[in-house]
């Protein structure tokens, strides 16, 4: 089996939709912003070379944001998914359960989670199906269907009452027996 190569990927923000900085890696970083309230949107993108899952992942914060005095944290969220895998990443065919939660930063504002839509892909993402959500307390119920030989892909959107917007796509994110 050969090693996964090094993961390939950049980094834009933007504010009122006019590029401020981009970078030629996803990393953590800090920047300084103008002052005022705006929106400001900060997208990722990486690819494994060489990988067999999880080969691309992309993912975009939308937020409003204005001065503060100290550094603290912004209101990203985290959509996690929690599939029963095997050792070996693979799910059985058939109607699949996955738990779904949203994670937010330490220490930012935590505003209501309002929506959260998720789809599935087996073509690497070239075309996407809606998936059942059921939601229980503040985490949900995916109801995914496994198809045997494939390769399953998760995409995400959550909003918030604040106007917080989290998308994510992770391509290849496990394999079906």
């Amino acid at each position: 089996m050969t090693e996964p190569k090094m993961t390939a990927g950049s980094a834009r923000l933007y504010r009122n939709n006019e590029l401020l900085r981009q970078w030629p890696a996803v990393a953590y970083s800090a920047t300084e912003v103008p002052p005022g309230e705006a929106t400001y949107r900060l997208e990722s993108q990486e690819e494994v070379k060489g990988a067999q899952l999880s080969t691309k992942l992309d993912s975009a914060w939308t937020f409003r944001s204005g001065h503060v005095g100290s550094v603290t944290g912004l209101p990203f969220m985290a959509v996690h998914f929690k599939p029963r895998l095997d050792a070996r990443n693979r799910a059985r065919a058939g109607v699949s359960v996955i738990p779904v939660s949203v994670q937010r930063q330490p220490g930012a504002p935590v505003g209501k989670v309002t929506g959260l839509n998720v789809d599935e892909s087996i073509d690497d993402g070239k075309t996407w199906q809606r998936v059942k959500l059921a939601r229980v307390g503040d985490k949900w119920l995916a109801h995914v269907t496994n198809r045997s030989g494939t390769a399953v892909s998760l995409r995400a959107v959550a909003k918030d009452a604040e106007g917080d917007k989290a998308e994510q796509r992770i391509i290849r994110a496990y394999r079906v027996n």
